[in-house]
């Protein structure tokens, strides 16, 4: 019934482009790539982050989310009318509010302006967060962040077209609540996202990682 309703909402607000959405090529400073081998074994060891764009009949808007790699919830989300740094500020604070363990986390995206500029970079040491970004550019070096754009997009219907701005939020928001409520992960021994942030530490990974081209997929040790 929740993704028949969900179903309903999308067709509701669905209308009949590509937009970019990173600019490394700025005066900023880059931080490496501390992501290499790492092992995760609990929740908010680490959060990955990136920017995809809606399209709607009025142009293009764009999301920001913030997920953590271990249990692949979605802490936080904004739809931004432009690709200003407020939109990932806004994700950001959701986050830190949504945090709820006491352990050091790691912050990993790209190089984009919105990630590297100060106003970002002060709310990341302000609350001790270390920083890290992917190096050459590679969609392989923030692959996780990657693929939940995608599941957000073709799972759940985001790729569409929206009658406006107004529209696609409320979409945006209702597919957010599917994706964190809903959806298992195998990844997570088949809890969902919340589920497993909630558990916190001890998931089953049932889903064999195909890293061997390099593809930075964050993995963290099975569990019996």
């Amino acid at each position: 019934k929740d993704l028949e309703a969900y179903n309903k909402l999308l067709e509701a607000f669905i209308q009949i482009g590509k937009a970019r959405t990173t600019d490394s090529n700025h005066r900023f400073k880059k931080y490496q790539d501390l992501t290499k081998d790492i092992r995760l074994s609990e929740a908010e060891e680490l959060w990955v982050g990136d920017i995809t764009y809606i399209s709607t009949k009025d142009g293009f808007y764009y999301l920001s989310t913030l997920m953590d790699a271990y249990t692949k919830y979605i802490l936080g989300y904004h739809l931004s009318k432009d690709l200003s740094s407020k939109g990932c500020e806004e994700t950001l604070k959701m986050a830190l509010a949504n945090k709820l363990y006491n352990n050091e986390t790691m912050h990993h995206t790209d190089r984009g302006m919105q990630y590297c500029c100060i106003d970002y970079v002060k709310i990341l040491k302000r609350n001790k967060i270390k920083i890290s970004m992917t190096e050459n550019g590679s969609p392989y070096e923030n692959a996780m962040a990657e693929r939940l754009n995608e599941t957000l997009k073709v799972e759940l219907g985001l790729e569409h077209v929206f009658e406006a701005y107004n529209d696609s939020n409320k979409v945006v928001k209702e597919a957010i609540r599917i994706y964190n409520y809903r959806r298992p992960h195998l990844s997570c021994g088949y809890l969902t996202p919340r589920e497993a942030h909630l558990q916190g530490f001890g998931l089953i990974n049932l889903w064999k990682n195909r890293s061997n081209k390099g593809i930075h997929a964050f993995v963290h040790p099975c569990t019996s």
